[in-house]
């Protein structure tokens, strides 16, 4: 019927979908931000620029969330230092994650960085996940037993009811916006035998 790369895919496209739409599972990190000092790095496992909900340094303000080459811009026509303002990633690779802030920051900082982790990865087709997926499992559940089903069959007129099931994962998933703050943490399902 399927193979299991379809299924996987199906899965991993799915639970990705369900992550980023309902912000389920967000996490929050500290990055350290030293006085004179525009650049700075951070061991962030996971870690993507294109997943931040929000930067901001408590009890001062948020930073908006730039492009390189604004920074740069910023540091040719104008530097200063002060509380950052806006902030860069320039480097993800290997669990570090580097960077730029400006204005230079006049006094040591802590900022916090809020993002959306990826739904758990594995390669479809080859291997099945380890046991922890990172969606508990009543919301995987009821996320994989609609969206994905329907994810499968949708273009299959013998399985017409794929769009009530699309449809039904549709409004699952906007009921959840929001409601998956469980910070940095993972959720074991039980091994199938």
């Amino acid at each position: 019927m399927y193979s299991d790369a379809d299924v996987h895919r199906a899965i991993q496209i799915v639970g990705n979908d369900f992550i980023w739409f309902t912000k389920f599972g967000r996490q929050t990190s500290n990055l350290s931000l030293v006085e004179d000092t525009s650049t700075f790095s951070a061991s962030l496992t996971s870690f993507r620029p294109d997943r931040v909900v929000r930067v901001w340094i408590p009890s001062e303000n948020e930073l908006a969330v730039v492009p390189h080459e604004t920074i740069l811009a910023f540091q040719e026509s104008a530097e200063r230092e002060g509380t950052p303002e806006k902030i860069c990633f320039t480097d993800t690779t290997s669990g570090t994650i580097a960077g730029e802030v400006y204005p230079t920051p006049d006094a040591n900082y802590t900022a916090k960085v809020m993002w959306i982790p990826l739904f758990t990865s594995w390669t479809a087709g080859t291997s099945s996940p380890d046991s922890t997926l990172n969606l508990p499992d009543d919301v995987a559940l009821q996320v994989f037993s609609t969206g994905a089903v329907a994810k499968l069959q949708m273009n299959e007129p013998e399985h017409g009811y794929a769009q009530l099931l699309w449809k039904e994962y549709l409004i699952y998933r906007q009921s959840m916006r929001g409601a998956g703050s469980t910070g940095a943490k993972s959720f074991t399902r039980p091994e199938v035998e």
